[in-house]
């Protein structure tokens, strides 16, 4: 995540916990956790902030990031499963087995990327020119 992505959540946090973090704490938080992606570091402080009383540490943090990514994960492996990538049940359960744990396997994790790859592109497609449709259904409408 970028520098100017890390201070929002950090303003955030600023905001909620009437706490105003110095430059150092600022150099070390972002040490630390630039490595998350934005989403995953907004959805953690959201999740944070509605369910602490206290200002969450860095480990805190970091803890609740792995779980939105682990429940990212579980939401493509459900849509995986759903258009029938798996052979059967038990190679489901033990997909959700491993992501419980905190591991994929870099193979699934290829396919995974394939899987959402492969979605993009189905969306962009049936998305193509539905801006010029809308403008032309709009022009249409207001005569």
């Amino acid at each position: 995540m970028c520098k100017q992505d890390f201070l929002k959540g950090i303003k955030l946090l600023e905001s909620c916990y009437r706490f105003k973090f110095s430059e150092l704490d600022l150099k070390v938080w972002y040490s630390a956790l630039k490595e998350i992606p934005f989403k995953t570091f907004t959805k953690a402080i959201g999740i944070l902030i509605k369910t602490s009383k206290f200002m969450p540490s860095i480990a805190e943090i970091l803890k609740q990031c792995e779980s939105v990514e682990i429940a990212n994960k579980a939401t493509i492996v459900e849509s995986m499963k759903k258009d029938g990538y798996f052979k059967n049940e038990n190679e489901y359960q033990k997909i959700l087995g491993w992501l419980s744990e905190g591991i994929i396997p870099k193979w699934f994790q290829e396919n995974m990327n394939k899987y959402l790859t492969h979605q993009k592109l189905i969306v962009e497609k049936n998305t193509e020119g539905l801006e010029e449709r809308n403008i032309v259904s709009k022009e249409f409408n207001e005569k």
